[in-house]
Formats: C-alpha cells, sequence, structure tokens
C-alpha cells in the first residue's frame, strides 16, 4: 500500500449510500439531534468544512439550520456517494484530510466515522490540518466509533475481534483510536475540549433493530471492500455469510452496545 493511498475499509456503493444516511438519523438521534457545538452561532459570511463527508448527509441537515449566506466546502475521497442536487451553497469535491493545506478559512470544521480510514500516525496529521483549516476562534465538531462490540464476553466476540484485527492489519488502520482522541486533540492545539460518549444499543430484541442492521450492513460493506483490494480475509463467501448470522442472531438476543464519541473542541485566538 503507498503511502497516498487512501485506507478507508468500507466500500462507496448504494447500500452504503443509504446506510450512511440512516446512520446520521441514529448518532442524531443518541446527542438529542445536537449538531453543532453549544457555543457557535453561525452567521453570514461564515464557512464550513465536512470532511469525509460521504453523502453529505450532516451537511445537508445543518444547511437548513443555518443562514443561506453560510458557505459549506465538502470533501471526500471519492465522489460516489455525493448527492445529485444539493444547495447552491454546499459545494461537493474529493480531496483527503491528510493532504488539506492549512487555510485559516473556516468557522467550523465537522469529520465523522474516520476510524475505518486511519492509522494513530494519520490520525495525528489529520488533527493538525484540521486545526490548520480553522481560523482562530473556530470550533471542531467530531464523531467517532469505538468498534468494540460490548460486552466483549459474548460466545461470538473473539471471532469478531480476529476480523476486526485482520482489517486493522490488512488496511493498516487502528479501530481503537477513539480511545486516545481527546488528547490527541489537545497536543494538536485544540482547547476547550469536550468529550461525551453514549451507548449505541445493538441488542436484545426490537430495542436495537435499526442499530443492528446500520452496524451489520457496515460490517458487510467492509467485506465488499477488503474484497475489492483482493483480500477475502481468508474466508469464503459461505463462510462469511455463516459469520454474520451468528453474530447477528447473538446480538439480537443479548444486551449489547457499541460506544459512540462527541468531541468538541476550539482553535485559540493566540
Amino acid at each position: 500500500m503507498s503511502a497516498n493511498e487512501p485506507k478507508y475499509a468500507l466500500v462507496s456503493d448504494e447500500p452504503e449510500r443509504q446506510r450512511l444516511d440512516s446512520q446520521h438519523e441514529q448518532i442524531k438521534s443518541i446527542f438529542n439531534g445536537k449538531l453543532l457545538p453549544d457555543n457557535l452561532i453561525l452567521k453570514d459570511g461564515d464557512r464550513v468544512l465536512d470532511a469525509g463527508t460521504g453523502t453529505g448527509v450532516w451537511a445537508l441537515d445543518i444547511a437548513t439550520l443555518i443562514p443561506k449566506t453560510v458557505e459549506i466546502d465538502c470533501i471526500d475521497i471519492t465522489r460516489r456517494l455525493f448527492p445529485a442536487s444539493p444547495p447552491v451553497n454546499l459545494h461537493f469535491s474529493v480531496g483527503n484530510i491528510l493532504t488539506l493545506p492549512a487555510s485559516s478559512a473556516y468557522t467550523l470544521v465537522h469529520q465523522r466515522f474516520l476510524t475505518a480510514a486511519f492509522s494513530g500516525s494519520d490520525w495525528k496529521t489529520c488533527l493538525k490540518n484540521l486545526y490548520g483549516a480553522l481560523r482562530p476562534g473556530g470550533w471542531l465538531k467530531m464523531e467517532e466509533l469505538r468498534a468494540l462490540v460490548l460486552p466483549d464476553t459474548l460466545p461470538n466476540m473473539e471471532r469478531m475481534l480476529q476480523f476486526a484485527s485482520a482489517v486493522e492489519k490488512g488496511r493498516d488502520i487502528d479501530f481503537a483510536a477513539v480511545d486516545h482522541l481527546e488528547g490527541w486533540i489537545k497536543e494538536a492545539g485544540f482547547q476547550e475540549v469536550q468529550a461525551e460518549a453514549q451507548r449505541w444499543w445493538l441488542g436484545p430484541g426490537e430495542q436495537g433493530a435499526d442499530n443492528r442492521a446500520i452496524i451489520m450492513e457496515g460490517w458487510r460493506a467492509v467485506r465488499r471492500g477488503m474484497k475489492s483490494f483482493g483480500n477475502d480475509l481468508g474466508m469464503s463467501d459461505e463462510e462469511w455469510n455463516g459469520f454474520i448470522h451468528d453474530i447477528e442472531k447473538e446480538l439480537a438476543e443479548n444486551e449489547s452496545w457499541l460506544t459512540v464519541h462527541s468531541f468538541t473542541a476550539c482553535k485559540p485566538y493566540s
């Protein structure tokens, strides 16, 4: 893998578009509908950056809440999931946060769920670049996932961890990086760092049915992505389907959850 090759482990296709849009609604609900930092009021002439925008669903949502004179730049490593007809103040382009030049142009930068894209060193580069993109006094808003189903004592979780480890090694990423993000955000120079963690319920029963569907479709997207890179992780399609069936059944029958973290931070004026 070359140093500049995107590492994102999920595939960008139509099922993934639908999953990301559904995921946005669930994450929004987990954090009581809050999409922006509490201390931020966007006004005429402000600019927003949505890094790793995917389908642009977060940007499309906040565009309904802020003045139409606020410009929103949305970047991703591929344009395959971009919306066909976004509002005129939303601008979609191909870009990589790991190579983003410092501009000090934005009042707010947002990023969500790139744990399947970065190693620890990538995260530090990412946060440095997000800091450089912000104007003094600007805000960072970030949501990230701890890609470990809890409790990890469920019978099939050891198999899931083995699968996750194989993906991490295959793509040079770190599913547990969120454990270090608060410290790395501070190291990048941000102040007023606030971190919040909420459980994203997966089971039992109907309590987590929608969330289970989103997460399991996410793992299916990982599988499709890894196969597109020529790596089937040592599993035939039949073995994979049996593996996923066992995981889904286990989550549906037991209290289980993922942990979603929200971070806000401010770039100091000096």
